[in-house]
Formats: C-alpha cells, sequence, structure tokens
C-alpha cells in the first residue's frame, strides 16, 4: 500500500520508457521486491513507490519516489509517453542484447519526449541499458555517448543477476540528483553515470 507523503516532503516522479520487453518492469519490480519474477507486457501503466533518505554536513534529503513503469507497446506509446510530461526523472531503457531497441531508445523515445517537454521541464535524463548479463549488440561506448548528448547519466545492469541493492542505487541516484538540481547544486557524472555528491 502507498503510504502518504510526510510533510516537507520531496516527491520525485520518475518515468521509465522504452520498447517493449527491454527489461524495464523486470527493473522495477526488483527495486520494488528484490524478486525477478515472470512477468506479461505491462498494459498501459503501472505504479511503484520508494523512498529515499540521505544525509551529510551539507544537505538532507528525504523523498518519496513515484515510479512510472510505462508500457513500450507501440498502440499505448501516446499514453506511455505523456506521463513524461511533469517528471522529475526520465529513464530511456534499451536492451544491450538488441541493437534496435537502442535505435528507437534514441529515435523515437527520445524525440516523443522532446515533443512533449515544454521550455519549463528540466528533467534527469538517465540512459539505461538493461539485460547487461546478455550478450552485448550495443557497446558501452555507444550508450554513454548517447547520455552525454542529452546530458543524461549512464547505467548498464542487469535486473536478472544484480542484486535490488544494485538496482536501488540507480534510483536513488537519479533521485538525488533531480532534487540537487532543484535545490540548485550542481552535480558531477562520473564516468559509469553515477551521481557524486559533493564533498
Amino acid at each position: 500500500m502507498s503510504t502518504p507523503e510526510k510533510p516537507n516532503q520531496h516527491v520525485v516522479k520518475i518515468c521509465v520508457i522504452g520498447d517493449s520487453g527491454v527489461g524495464k518492469s523486470h527493473l522495477v519490480a526488483k527495486y520494488d521486491t528484490g524478486a525477478f519474477p515472470k512477468l506479461h507486457p505491462t498494459s498501459g501503466v503501472s505504479l511503484s513507490t520508494g523512498t529515499l533518505w540521505n544525509s551529510s554536513s551539507y544537505l538532507e534529503l528525504d523523498a518519496k519516489l513515484r515510479i512510472w513503469d510505462t508500457s513500450g507497446d507501440d498502440s499505448y506509446i501516446t499514453l506511455s509517453t505523456s506521463y513524461v510530461q511533469g517528471s522529475d526523472v526520465i529513464l530511456l531503457c534499451y536492451d544491450v542484447g538488441n541493437a534496435y531497441t537502442f535505435l528507437r531508445m534514441k529515435t523515437v523515445w527520445m524525440t516523443r519526449c522532446k515533443d512533449l517537454l515544454d521550455e519549463k521541464s528540466d528533467p534527469v535524463f538517465a540512459v539505461v541499458g538493461l539485460k547487461a548479463d546478455q550478450t552485448k549488440s550495443v557497446r558501452t561506448s555507444d550508450g554513454k555517448a548517447f547520455a552525454a548528448s542529452c546530458n543524461g547519466l549512464f547505467f548498464e545492469i542487469s535486473a536478472k543477476n544484480e542484486s535490488r541493492k544494485a538496482v536501488k542505487a540507480v534510483f536513488h541516484e537519479v533521485a538525488v540528483a533531480s532534487l540537487l538540481m532543484k535545490k540548485g547544486i550542481a552535480f558531477t557524472r562520473r564516468r559509469q553515470g553515477s551521481v557524486r555528491l559533493p564533498a
């Protein structure tokens, strides 16, 4: 059951988009429960929630994450991409073993995002290569290059083989990046796309 936000708690809306079958729902399921279940393709959208707590000498972050897992089926593309509007973070997902999903992520999905975002929108983009346990058809360097071209973060991960902690780190890092941007604090991007907090 979803818990209500606490007073003054930030809410970070994360929209997960990409072609059907690339592994978006498995990524969200691993974040949600730690499991890697058998799943049917998402119809429409589904919502998961989580929390983020980060405290340091310079900043305290307390946030609720609202993660929208959208369908990658072409028949739902208008509905799915409508969730981009108002998002704080957009995860652009592809299957590292399927170069066509990478091409569509760069063209169909990214173009649709740009069409829907107005000039006041400034979400954090993250390019996420999924199924990293499989033989690659998309080079890591190509994923990084595209992420850099949209000033975004980059991750490669296997929801099947990685721990829940590792999957949570992806969502937490993009959420922290968004919260820092809102507070006017610059964050830096390391080679692997991680968020490095100021010292």
